[in-house]
C-alpha cells in the first residue's frame, strides 16, 4: 500500500473510531497491524512497540528516545492517542516495563560517564532518583508479590550516590564548597542510612529519600543489604590494629619495668 494510502487509512480509522471501536474482531486486528511509521528504521509497527507520551514516568525515563513514542505528526492528538491506547500501546507501567525504564536509564549514565558528557550524566541520575520514588510509591503494582522482579532489579545500577572517595570517607567531606558528581550503582553495593555509621568508609550510603520503606526490609532478598564482607573486613582491620598497639604498649611496658629494676639491683650493689 501506498504511504499516501497508509494516511487516507489511518485518517478514516481516527474519525470514525467512536463507531467502529465496538467491533471487538476489528480492534484484536487492528493490535497485530502495523499502523505506525518508526522513525528510526521507517518500517511499520504496531501500537505495542510504542510508549505512551503522557505517562510522567515513561516520558522521564525515554525523553532522550524519541523513536520509543508515537510520531509528533501522526499520533500525539488526543484522537489518535485514545485509539492507539486500546490497541495496544503500551500506557500502564508494569514491572517488566518500569525495568525496561530503569535499564534505558543506566545504559545512558553509563555512555555518559565513558565519554565525559556530564551534563547528560547529571541528567541521568536525577532521572535515577525520580524513578526510585516511583517505585516506592508503586511497588505493590510493579511487583505484584514476584520475588523475580527485585531480582532482576538488584542487577541495575540505578541508585544516585556520592561516591567513597578513595581515602577513606565521601568526597563530599572534600568538596565542601560544591555538591560531588554523583555516581549510579545497585542496591546491593550502598549501605542503607541506618548502617551509615558502621559503612561510610567503604560504601556508598542510600540517600533517604530513596531508600526502600521499613515495610519491606523484611523482604528475603540481597538486593538492599550492604556489602557485609567488606563491613566485617573494615572491623577486623580495626581489631587487629588495637590489639597490635596494646601489644606494643605492653612490651614497652616491660621493657621499662626489667630496666628499672636493673638500675635498682645495681644501685643495691653499689652500697654494699
Amino acid at each position: 500500500m501506498a504511504p499516501t494510502q497508509q494516511d487516507l487509512l489511518r485518517e478514516c480509522l481516527v474519525a470514525r473510531w467512536s463507531s467502529l471501536r465496538s467491533d471487538r474482531a476489528l480492534v484484536d486486528a487492528l493490535k497485530s497491524t502495523p499502523l505506525l511509521v518508526e522513525a528510526q528504521t521507517g518500517r511499520l509497527r504496531c501500537a505495542s512497540h510504542f510508549l505512551d507520551p503522557e505517562v510522567p514516568a515513561l516520558k522521564l525515563a525515554f525523553d532522550d528516545a524519541e523513536g520509543r513514542f508515537p510520531g509528533r505528526d501522526v499520533a500525539r492528538s488526543a484522537q489518535w492517542l485514545t485509539m492507539l491506547r486500546e490497541i495496544g500501546l503500551r500506557s500502564e507501567v508494569d514491572g517488566d516495563l518500569f525495568l525496561e525504564c530503569v535499564q534505558h536509564v543506566e545504559a545512558a549514565w553509563r555512555g555518559a560517564s565513558e565519554s565525559g558528557a556530564d551534563a547528560v550524566a547529571r541528567a541521568a541520575t536525577a532521572k535515577a532518583e525520580k524513578l526510585l520514588k516511583f517505585l516506592w510509591q508503586n511497588f505493590a503494582q510493579l511487583s505484584q508479590g514476584s520475588p523475580a522482579f527485585w531480582t532482576r532489579l538488584a542487577q541495575v545500577a540505578i541508585v544516585p550516590v556520592a561516591p567513597v572517595a578513595p581515602a577513606g570517607g565521601t568526597l563530599s567531606a572534600h568538596l565542601p564548597a560544591a555538591a560531588p558528581p554523583r555516581v549510579l550503582v545497585t542496591y546491593s553495593a550502598c549501605a542503607t542510612p541506618k548502617d551509615g555509621a558502621l559503612a561510610w568508609t567503604v560504601l556508598p550510603i542510600v540517600p533517604d529519600d530513596v531508600v526502600r520503606p521499613r515495610l519491606l526490609f523484611c523482604l528475603p532478598l540481597f538486593l538492599f543489604a550492604p556489602f557485609v564482607c567488606s563491613i566485617l573486613l573494615l572491623l577486623i582491620f580495626c581489631f587487629v590494629a588495637v590489639f597490635f598497639c596494646c601489644s606494643r604498649c605492653r612490651r614497652r611496658r616491660g621493657t621499662a619495668a626489667s630496666g628499672c629494676s636493673r638500675l635498682r639491683r645495681g644501685a643495691s650493689c653499689s652500697h654494699t
